[in-house]
C-alpha cells in the first residue's frame, strides 16, 4: 500500500521531468534472513500526474557485496510489486519492500542496495541513491 507524504527528498531529474526520490533503511544491521525495512519515497514535482507500476519492471533492485560483487537473485530477476499508482503532481508517496525473499545476502558483511526507477510516460528513467547495510551474524547467548 502506497502512503502519502508531504517532504522533501533529495532530488532526481530525469530531462526536466522534476521527480525526486530515495532509499531508506529502518535499520542499518541485520541478522542472515531477517526482514528488511526498505522504504522507497517519490516525491512528483513535475506538474502531470505520474504513472507507477504500468510496467513489471517500473522499478529494479540491485545488490552487491563485499569487493562490489553482484548479489544473485533468488528465484526470480524481479522484485513482486502489486498494482498501479497513480502520483498526483505535488505529492510524495512511500512504499515498504522486503528484499530478504529476493536476494541472498546471508553472508556477513557489507551490502549495497540499488534501484532504478522507470518512468514510462517520459521515457526516462532515475537511478536512485543507493543505500548500505551490514549483515552480522548471530552469536548464542550462554545460559
Amino acid at each position: 500500500m502506497w502512503a502519502l507524504l508531504l517532504g522533501f527528498l533529495p532530488l532526481a531529474r530525469a530531462q526536466g521531468v522534476a521527480v525526486e526520490a530515495d532509499l531508506s533503511l529502518e535499520q542499518n544491521q541485520l541478522l542472515p534472513d531477517e526482514k528488511m525495512h526498505l522504504k522507497l519515497n517519490v516525491l512528483n514535482r513535475s506538474g502531470q500526474e505520474l504513472k507507477l507500476g504500468t510496467d513489471e519492471d517500473w522499478l529494479s533492485f540491485t545488490v552487491v557485496g563485499e569487493k562490489n560483487a553482484a548479489v544473485p537473485p533468488l528465484g526470480t530477476n524481479h522484485v513482486f510489486i502489486e498494482g498501479d499508482f497513480t502520483l498526483p503532481a505535488g505529492l510524495s508517496a512511500s512504499r515498504e519492500f522486503n528484499l530478504t525473499p529476493y536476494f541472498d545476502f546471508r553472508q556477513p558483511g557489507r551490502y549495497t542496495v540499488k534501484a532504478t526507477l522507470k518512468l514510462p510516460q517520459w521515457g526516462q528513467a532515475i537511478t536512485v541513491q543507493p543505500v548500505t547495510f551490514t549483515v552480522i551474524s548471530a552469536h548464542r547467548l550462554a545460559n
